[in-house]
């Protein structure tokens, strides 16, 4: 039988309090758990990010904050900064796993995550073309892999 939607919420709860109680131990802050702060922990956990993932990246921030000139301080840990903008959260989690990625595989006794290159959707060329018909598309986008090279070809005739 599947969980009905009352289990699922309360499973979800538990998931973000856990989570928040993490943070909050690898931080040394005391937070209130806001209304604003669950659904920026929901926000993640819906991009698929883990405890582990947070670790990371919080590991990395301090130890950029070791480093000078580097950028980072002690406020680059407030919740605000880190967890409730979804996209800065995964730029730091990408060069956390670059600076962390191999060393860590290597302990695992595994190889590196290899993802596959994004590949663009169809009509995207033609969208923004649409969309923003200032834009001028360069003849380099041609160059591109064969998936879309017809596309920006037709968007290069049109304009």
């Amino acid at each position: 039988m599947s969980e009905t939607f009352i289990e699922q919420a309360e499973r979800l709860k538990k998931l973000v309090l856990a989570l928040h109680a993490h943070f909050e131990s690898l931080t040394q802050q005391r937070l209130t758990l806001s209304y604003q702060r669950m659904r920026a922990w929901d926000e993640l956990l819906k991009r698929g990010y883990t405890a582990a993932d947070v670790a990371l990246v919080i590991r990395w921030i301090k130890a950029q904050m070791g480093r000078s000139g580097s950028g980072y301080s002690p406020s680059s840990l407030q919740f605000s900064r880190l967890i409730q903008d979804a996209d800065l959260f995964e730029d730091r989690l990408n060069l956390a796993r670059k600076a962390y990625g191999r060393q860590e595989a290597e302990v695992r006794g595994q190889r590196p995550e290899v993802r596959p290159e994004p590949v663009a959707p169809k009509g995207w060329v033609a969208w923004i073309s649409e969309n923003y018909p200032h834009a001028a598309i360069p003849k380099s986008f041609c160059d591109l892999p064969e998936s879309i090279q017809e596309e920006c070809r037709a968007a290069l005739q049109k304009s």
